[in-house]
């Protein structure tokens, strides 16, 4: 994988978000201003990860995620994505809709049309430790 493309993978493949461990040296987060997301009014969220790249976040009231964009280190292009059609399922927040769009080019689309949550996951595992 060349080191533009594993620098953007790596950023990318961060499981649960760049808002979590927001005091990871050298990442900072900061309000930057409001936007309208789908007519939803949201809060502009930017977080600026230790290597400069940075994302972004489109907060709604409810702290739902309506939306990302980050820029390429390939390309220079804008990724950018939504999150729509949230539904409460067994007090679980989910977005059934999202699309991704490359220079505001849908380049992926996914729709849930069902959920089934894994009975062996128990509420205990997702304690944080004190």
């Amino acid at each position: 994988m060349l080191l533009n493309v594993a620098v953007d993978f790596i950023r990318d493949s961060w499981f649960g978000g760049h808002l979590l461990y927001p005091m990871l040296p050298g990442k900072r987060i900061e309000r930057v201003g409001n936007a309208m997301v789908e007519g939803e009014k949201c809060a502009l969220v930017k977080v600026t990860l230790p290597n400069g790249q940075y994302y972004t976040i489109s907060l709604d009231s409810n702290r739902y995620q309506r939306a990302e964009e980050t820029v390429s280190a390939v390309d220079g292009s804008k990724r950018y994505s939504i999150q729509s059609d949230f539904q409460r399922l067994s007090g679980v927040i989910l977005p059934f809709k999202s699309q991704i769009f490359q220079d505001d080019v849908l380049m992926q689309e996914i729709i849930i049309d069902s959920v089934v949550f894994n009975k062996g996951v128990m509420p205990w595992m997702f304690n944080r430790p004190e």
